[in-house]
């Protein structure tokens, strides 16, 4: 599973076996672009990329920030398929 944070950072969680079915589960039933909360480790790093091993994950409520930025964004389409709305979308939370 992707999980894409950004233009350039894109983290890959694998279904290995070390990430609990559960949180699988968790983020096939979020909306594309919820706002959540992740834990884990950071496993492996590369140029663009990164392999993360999940603990847990948890929805969270929308910040007056992620609403500011939900707005600014707007919605993206495909031109050769509108029915596929969200799809270039990137969510970017910073903490700190």
């Amino acid at each position: 599973m992707l999980l894409s944070l950004g233009r350039h950072h894109n983290f890959f969680v694998e279904d290995d076996g070390r990430t609990p079915s559960y949180v699988f589960d968790m983020l096939r039933s979020l909306n594309s672009g919820a706002p959540l909360t992740i834990e884990g480790d950071l496993v492996a790093f590369y140029d663009h990329t990164a392999d993360l091993v999940l603990r847990n994950v948890a929805a969270r409520s929308w910040s007056e920030e992620d609403i500011l930025l939900s707005k600014m964004q707007g919605k993206w389409y495909a031109k050769d398929d509108p029915s596929r709305a969200d799809l270039a979308i990137s969510r970017v939370f910073h903490c700190g």
